[in-house]
């Protein structure tokens, strides 16, 4: 399977938000895992970084290496802290799918 543009999705009921998918197994597993441990807003976060971070590396999740990730924050714009504030989750990421 491709990751050239994974697909964020959510699903509520009862007012509450209840999973929170990509589209592909390993990061739907992973923000699973996310779910049950953070806190809503941390749990989207972590979604959304992990999205830009797969539309822009456009690979397999197990196929990620460090010099990826490495690209990726060399890649950012220097006067943009916010492309790095997801760091943590897309580290995160990748060590889970490693385990």
């Amino acid at each position: 399977m491709s990751m050239v543009e994974p697909c964020l999705t959510r699903s509520v009921a009862g007012g509450e938000l209840r999973s929170i998918r990509l589209g592909h197994p390993l990061l739907d597993d992973y923000l699973e895992f996310v779910g049950a441990r953070a806190r809503t807003n941390t749990w989207l976060a972590a979604a959304y970084d992990l999205k830009v971070f797969f539309s822009i590396i456009a690979k397999e999740p197990a196929a990620v290496t460090t010099i990826d990730v490495f690209a990726f924050i060399k890649d950012a714009p220097i006067d943009c802290q916010a492309a790095l504030a997801g760091l943590p989750a897309i580290v995160g990421g990748v060590c889970f799918l490693r385990v």
